[in-house]
């Protein structure tokens, strides 16, 4: 007949706990990825050549930053504390530096034409994006 086998000691425990934790720092280091654009600007350099670099910057930010959301909010969550923990993981990757990035640069004029469209990703507004992040569809009963 079917027998049940039942699993006990921590050993079981640890090895999906350790699949788990790479798991999650492979994850992690998709996000990490976004820091490369988040570099400060030498000084000492002309005018235009900042403007450039900045243009770069903040190009090279928001693409890779859109790619990642928008390919990542399809993933759901579905253990609350994991979700969460997720979103503090994924912000402690690149958040507090594309802030004081942001603070930094968006103050100065690189672009005559493109402001708003290089400067569009306040870091609350990433921060509020980062929140909605892993949660299921809301579904509409009508």
């Amino acid at each position: 007949g079917e027998e049940d086998y039942k699993i006990t000691g921590s050993w079981f425990k640890q090895k999906v706990g350790g699949v788990l934790e790479k798991e999650k720092a492979a994850y992690l280091d998709i996000w990490q990825t976004l820091n490369e654009h988040i570099v400060q600007v030498e000084s000492g350099i002309n005018e235009k050549e900042r403007n450039r670099l900045l243009k770069a910057r903040f190009s090279g930010f928001i693409e890779g930053f859109e790619r990642l959301y928008f390919t990542h909010n399809k993933l759901i969550v579905s253990d609350d504390s994991l979700c969460r923990d997720m979103r503090v993981l994924v912000k402690e990757k690149f958040l507090h530096r594309y802030s004081n990035f942001f603070e930094t640069y968006s103050i100065v004029q690189f672009s005559k034409k493109k402001q708003d469209e290089y400067v569009k990703y306040k870091p609350e507004k990433v921060e509020g994006m980062i929140n909605e992040l892993f949660e299921p569809p809301v579904q509409s009963y009508s």
